[in-house]
């Protein structure tokens, strides 16, 4: 990348959001460029454990301009996700370059000068799209654990096989918790800590989700009062359960432990 090179906008990352950002950018004929660290667009999606599944039905995981090719309630899962999201990048022509991973941005003369591994631009515009949970958040009591104690993140995880004969505690009652926990109950004794969110009933979700989709981005959003007030909830206590509830995990023989404050003494 020239040292030199200019464009108006800079996007750092291709997601979702990234996209389809670029995608209005496109549609104003504005000059922008992607930058994304991955090979392919929808890597990070194909990275995650074999199992997942989006948390909202198929109509309303669709970019704009494209819609996502599933039927009506089902959740799409995370490869049919990361295909989508390549074909929306090739669909609309969106000028994304790959292996350009964002290590800076500085302002320059009035501009920004974005630095990245591939090497630098200058943009009059920077939109940062990378999403809310780049970095692995590990407990700092893991350290002190016993080094026979097999441990990974949920970024790590792949499957039941991935994981080594013997019991197994599932730190956070997230959805993705609870996911990888019922997962994991048919063939480890499985424990998962963590105070579980609210749970919201699948039908919601399923033939509702317009009406929960327009409350939460108009009455649950940071300009108001009530969504202020549940947004403080959601950094203590999580986002809500969406498609799993502490009742599967109860009929999955799931054993529920309160949340993890410090380190325990524990043996392999």
């Amino acid at each position: 990348m020239d040292s030199n090179e200019a464009v108006n906008t800079v996007i750092v990352g291709a997601g979702q959001a990234g996209l389809a950002t670029g995608y209005h950018l496109k549609k104003h004929l504005q000059d922008f460029l992607i930058l994304d660290s991955q090979a392919r667009v929808g890597d990070v999606w194909r990275s995650r454990w074999d199992s997942l599944r989006l948390f909202t039905p198929a109509q309303h995981d669709s970019l704009p301009g494209l819609p996502f090719p599933a039927a009506r309630g089902t959740f799409p899962g995370k490869d049919a996700m990361a295909e989508y999201l390549e074909n929306y990048a090739t669909n609309w022509e969106l000028p994304v370059r790959h292996g350009a991973r964002v290590v800076g941005i500085e302002r320059e003369d009035g501009r920004f000068r974005v630095q990245s591994i591939a090497g630098s631009i200058l943009a009059r515009n920077v939109v940062v799209a990378t999403g809310p949970n780049t970095q692995p958040r590990v407990p700092a009591f893991a350290r002190d654990l016993d080094p026979g104690i097999h441990q990974l993140h949920g970024a790590e995880y792949s499957n039941p096989d991935s994981i080594p004969p013997g019991d197994v505690l599932v730190v956070g009652s997230g959805t993705s918790g609870v996911e990888i926990a019922l997962e994991l109950a048919p063939t480890h004794r499985t424990y998962i800590a963590g105070n579980p969110p609210f749970h919201i009933p699948g039908p919601v979700t399923r033939y509702a989700g317009g009406l929960w989709w327009l409350f939460i981005h108009k009455v649950l959003n940071r300009s108001t009062p009530i969504g202020r007030k549940v947004a403080l909830g959601f950094t203590q206590h999580g986002a809500p359960l969406i498609r799993t509830s502490t009742r599967e995990l109860d009929a999955a023989g799931v054993t529920r432990l309160p949340r993890l404050k410090a380190r325990a003494m524990a043996n392999p």
